[in-house]
């Protein structure tokens, strides 16, 4: 009697999580931020659900600071308090929500290291891409007028990436750089990084996740973002370095994915040698992307734009290099300053203290990571999740991003999930017992 009882339960929380992964993910990435009246801040909706993700965690008796992982967030928590204490008349009452951003990463990376099931995760994001792949097509072409009636729902109708999509400073036509719902050419190419480590070559490479890896690939060269290009390439040398294919094969791949990034940025040279005048977009330069092979790139406006940005701030961190100078989102909105550099961002808001926290989260789980990374597949791609954001930070901030953030907290909720005995500074624990063994015995 006991055990019939059990089964409606046990399939009643099999169903649960399985709507609840594949409705997180859909509501991070396909539902637009809102606003309430009366507010001057928009509200995401997967911040309607945290209450309810941190009582079910308080319900299930799952909330457990035991974790050095969970600890290292916690910290920088008090970093985050203790900064904008310090520098109070400078900071203003949206401030604190930075604390709520990190509590609420502490959530979700709780919730998805108890609820992660291998076949609903991989359902999920399967769903997920072909949808992100179709809006952004319809959003790349203009299909059905979607740049002017969806686009600006989540871009917001004054986004300067969405008013000169297709056009360059002065109004002519120049490279397209496809921006996604998440309304930003460098954050869609992340995204699709972060879906693209999903299906990469591995033993065992099903037709499926081949067909989505190639098509990741080319979604990322379409979003035309040099530390996108940079990352891929990495990323996919590094891979093979790890699943220790035959050669032939690697070559066999490496030449695809070669040939495929020839023809599509050069796809008016060809579609001009084999007459198809329709499909020439005229503009007046050359791709965005050529950049990256000629000295272009370091001589743009933009680029030494964000050198004198990064000098500026760096020079106003060592007057507070302790604890830095807050958060200070109002002096950033005000001023239109983007730091383009979490590392720079980091240090000038919560000082030494905070850089080094922030470098916590992606480097606790490192070594372990690279120990299993040749046998567990999720601990390989919690390792090329980190590179991911650790390279992008360099020129983005992807970890403040508040699409991308939950994004990443969830999938390291997912490696904890399969590797929670293996990892978090274990190795550390183990050589501070070795060396008090040590003392005890002398």
């Amino acid at each position: 009697m006991d055990d019939i009882e059990k089964i409606p339960k046990g399939n009643f929380w099999i169903g649960f999580r399985k709507f609840f992964f594949v409705a997180f993910l859909f509501l991070l990435l396909f539902f637009p931020s809102f606003t309430l009246p009366g507010l001057s801040f928009k509200i995401q909706p997967i911040d309607c659900v945290i209450p309810l993700m941190l009582g079910w965690l308080i319900w299930k008796k799952h909330l457990s600071f035991s974790l050095t992982y969970v600890r290292n967030l916690l910290i920088f928590i008090c970093i985050i308090l203790a900064s904008f204490l310090m520098n109070f008349k400078q900071n203003a009452v949206n401030d604190l929500f930075e604390i709520y951003d990190v509590l609420k990463y502490v959530v979700v990376f709780l919730v998805f290291k108890e609820i992660y099931q291998p076949k609903i995760k991989q359902l999920a994001f399967d769903i997920a891409f072909i949808l992100l792949i179709i809006i952004n097509i319809f959003h790349y072409q203009n299909i059905l007028g979607f740049n002017e009636y969806i686009m600006p729902l989540y871009c917001g109708e004054n986004s300067i990436h969405l008013m000169t999509f297709g056009y360059n400073s002065i109004g002519e036509p120049a490279t397209r750089r496809m921006l996604g719902l998440i309304g930003n050419p460098n954050n869609n190419a992340i995204l699709f990084m972060i879906f693209l480590i999903q299906y990469l070559p591995k033993k065992g490479w099903a037709t499926k996740e081949m067909l989505f890896f190639y098509m990741a690939a080319l979604a990322v060269s379409a979003c035309q973002s040099r530390t996108g290009i940079i990352i891929f390439a990495f990323i996919f040398v590094v891979n093979f370095i790890i699943i220790q294919w035959k050669w032939w094969k690697k070559t066999f791949h490496i030449s695809i994915i070669s040939l495929l990034f020839l023809l599509f940025f050069n796809f008016e040279s060809v579609a001009i040698y084999l007459h198809l005048d329709f499909l020439i977009q005229k503009k007046d330069k050359s791709d965005y992307i050529a950049s990256l092979f000629n000295q272009e790139a370091f001589q743009s406006h933009s680029w030494t734009q964000r050198l004198e940005i990064w000098e500026d701030l760096l020079k106003e961190s060592t007057q507070k290099p302790i604890l830095g100078h807050g958060p200070q989102k109002n002096y950033f909105y005000d001023a239109h300053l983007y730091a383009e550099n979490e590392y720079v961002l980091m240090v000038w808001r919560y000082g030494i203290f905070g850089l080094l926290v922030y470098l916590l989260i992606y480097l606790i789980p490192v070594k372990n990571m690279l120990r299993l990374a040749r046998n567990s597949l999720e601990a390989k791609n919690g390792l090329f999740l980190i590179l991911i954001f650790m390279i992008a930070s360099l020129t983005n901030v992807p970890l403040s991003h508040t699409l991308l953030s939950p994004l990443f907290f969830m999938m390291m909720g997912i490696y904890y999930a399969c590797h929670h005995e293996q990892t978090d500074f274990v190795w550390l624990h183990n050589l501070k017992q070795r060396w008090l063994n040590k003392i005890l015995k002398k």
